[in-house]
């Protein structure tokens, strides 16, 4: 494995393939991998709205600058799939 190879916790594996509720609320102290585990969420309905899959996704922060990594994970790995930003003032 290259010491540069990315490898989700068990807990970022569950919170990316759960399937129970479609609706999934992260939360944890500061630098616990919220935020990596929600991009591999993203990623999971994303690749499988592509099958045909879900209509919509909606990514809720609570302010603008957490936005940021959603926005990068779009722009560099989903320029398949459209997007609609809504920011709140």
């Amino acid at each position: 494995m290259d010491k540069n190879e990315f490898v989700p916790s068990k807990d970022q594996e569950m919170a990316a393939n759960f399937k129970e509720n479609p609706s999934l609320f992260l939360r944890g102290n500061a630098s616990t991998g919220k935020t990596t585990a929600a991009l591999l969420r993203l990623e999971t309905i994303l690749h499988s709205q592509a099958s045909g899959i879900g209509e919509s996704v909606l990514v809720l922060v609570p302010q603008r600058s957490l936005g940021s990594p959603f926005q990068d994970f779009y722009q560099s790995r989903c320029q398949w799939h459209p997007i609609r930003y809504l920011f709140s003032p």
